[in-house]
């Protein structure tokens, strides 16, 4: 949904401007059923809380390979660290969507993002 208002947001008698928009230019670009959006989640670390863990095609090897970095996952999955000391490894993790073998929970992905507005 794309919009404008305006709103004093911030208390200073100034009034801000607030914009939105939700269309098909995001990072997450447009997925194909070559390429789809996907997401695997499940409780990979054995905590009793659902993990959730991004992945996309990566275009060179055509393999999946995590969307956020791992200063990211970690700052939601702080188990993480235990298993990767560095990025490069993590961003490496391949076909194998979680890095605990046996625990990968289930996938949801879309092949395309529909408009919802015109």
């Amino acid at each position: 949904m794309n919009g404008v208002t305006r709103g004093d947001i911030d208390g200073d008698g100034r009034l801000d401007i607030i914009a939105s928009n939700w269309g098909l230019n995001s990072s997450y670009h447009s997925p194909s059923a070559r390429q789809p959006a996907r997401t695997y989640y499940g409780d990979f670390d054995d905590n009793g809380v659902l993990d959730l863990l991004e992945v996309e095609t990566d275009a060179e090897s055509g393999a999946l390979v995590p969307r956020r970095d791992l200063a990211f996952s970690v700052s939601s999955w702080p188990q993480v660290r235990q298993s990767f000391a560095s990025h490069k490894p993590f961003q490496r993790l391949t076909s194998t969507p979680c890095w605990r073998p046996g625990n990968q929970g289930k996938v949801v992905q879309a092949n395309t993002w529909p408009r919802c507005c015109s």
